[in-house]
């Protein structure tokens, strides 16, 4: 039935997937890599191609089903927020201060020879998407990146090498962190070259660890990218991913979460909104993603 299927809030709040912090001066080429602190990743994310670590908030805007569908490709249905709803959650994850780990030289058909991508640590950067829960066309959930936005041109070319696609691209990007008397204040401004898509929020609320799991679960969420350039959408790989992070509390309060400027306008042009709810906090975050 659909509401087995239905994306409740905590799931699409918890699809923090692909990092990010953009410094003054970015480092190139890997570096080596500390071991992971969470553990290993779940047996479906055996042999993984890449890791992102990272801290960061996430939101959602809600908006009309038909309005999202624009945006993805042909056979995906967006989920409802509610069994029976029209309306859908379009989840905002930004990240700071992230790094790109390739766990062993890698060879991808996209890049020109067959590659290698080398392996070791890439960043800093920072990271602005935008998720869809979906279904796809045999009828299993999916998160759909409708948008990806880097603020470094490496991570950009590393992703779309392995994605095979034009999934990411580079955007101007600022994220800031500050916390007073146990309040923490994170906000985005960013400014997509291409299409112009801008966006500035600010999250505000209590920075308190509430969650903090140690370990993953033992299977994987399913994921697609997609060619971000064309309208409609084109799919680009498909895989699934495993995340674990130290969580703040998700907040309640509207007020939680501004948005003083938004204009969503990606390739299909633009994506109108009709509210949009907090999310939380989540610092130190480990994500494990697996191309098919």
């Amino acid at each position: 039935m659909l509401k087995e299927y239905v994306a409740p809030r905590a799931l699409l709040l918890a699809l923090a997937l692909i990092a990010s912090d953009a410094a003054l001066a970015q480092t190139i080429g890997p570096r080596p890599f500390s071991p992971p602190s969470y553990g290993p990743p779940p047996p479906a994310l055996t042999g993984y191609q890449m890791s992102q670590v990272g801290s960061g908030f996430n939101f959602t805007f809600i908006a009309e089903i038909s309005e999202v569908q624009k945006f993805l490709p042909a056979g995906y249905s967006a989920l409802p927020t509610a069994t029976g709803a029209t309306t859908t959650g379009v989840t905002v994850l930004v990240t700071t201060n992230s790094f790109l780990n390739i766990p062993t030289n890698t060879t991808v058909p996209s890049l020109p020879n067959g590659g290698p991508v080398g392996f070791g640590l890439y960043g800093p950067f920072e990271s602005f998407d935008l998720v869809v829960g979906t279904l796809n066309p045999v009828g299993v959930f999916e998160s759909v990146f409708i948008a990806r936005f880097v603020s470094n041109v490496e991570i950009a070319e590393v992703r779309n090498a392995f994605s095979g696609a034009i999934d990411t691209r580079y955007a101007a990007i600022k994220v800031s962190f500050v916390k007073e008397a146990g309040v923490g204040r994170m906000k985005v401004v960013v400014d997509d070259p291409d299409f112009g898509l801008k966006v500035t929020a600010v999250q505000t609320g209590a920075d308190t660890i509430v969650a903090s799991p140690r370990g993953f679960p033992p299977f994987g969420f399913g994921l697609h990218t997609l060619n971000t350039t064309v309208s409609p959408p084109t799919l680009g790989a498909g895989g699934v991913f495993s995340a674990s992070s130290n969580n703040s509390a998700v907040f309640t309060d509207p007020a939680a979460i501004e948005v003083p400027r938004q204009a969503l306008r990606l390739a299909g042009g633009r994506l109108k909104t009709l509210s949009v709810i907090p999310g939380n906090f989540f610092f130190e975050q480990e994500v494990f993603v697996k191309y098919n």
